[in-house]
C-alpha cells in the first residue's frame, strides 16, 4: 500500500468516526477508530522509512563529495604509456 493511500484512508476513517460520535454510535466510531490508527499508523512508519533513507543518501553523497576532493596521483609506478606524466618522489 502506498503512503497516500495509507494517509487518505486514515483522514477518511478518522472523518467517519468523528461523525459517528456526533452521532452517538459508539461501535461504528470505534470501528472506524481503530482503522484510522491503522492506516494512519502505516502511513508514518512509511514517511519515516522513507526520511530515513533520504537522509542516509544525502551523508553518503558528502562523504563522497569530501574524498572525491582529494586528487589521486596521475601516474602510477612503471607506467610507461605517452599520456601519464611520470611519478614525482
Amino acid at each position: 500500500m502506498h503512503k497516500s493511500k495509507a494517509l487518505i484512508l486514515g483522514i477518511l476513517c478518522s472523518a467517519t468516526a468523528i461523525l459517528a460520535l456526533a452521532d452517538t454510535q459508539m461501535m461504528l466510531m470505534v470501528a472506524f477508530a481503530a482503522g484510522a490508527i491503522l492506516f494512519l499508523g502505516i502511513f508514518l512508519y512509511k514517511y519515516q522509512r522513507d526520511r530515513s533513507i533520504i537522509v542516509k543518501a544525502q551523508l553518503e553523497r558528502q562523504a563522497s563529495a569530501q574524498t572525491s576532493l582529494v586528487k589521486p596521483p596521475h601516474a602510477s609506478k612503471g607506467s610507461r604509456r605517452l599520456f601519464v606524466p611520470p611519478s614525482v618522489k
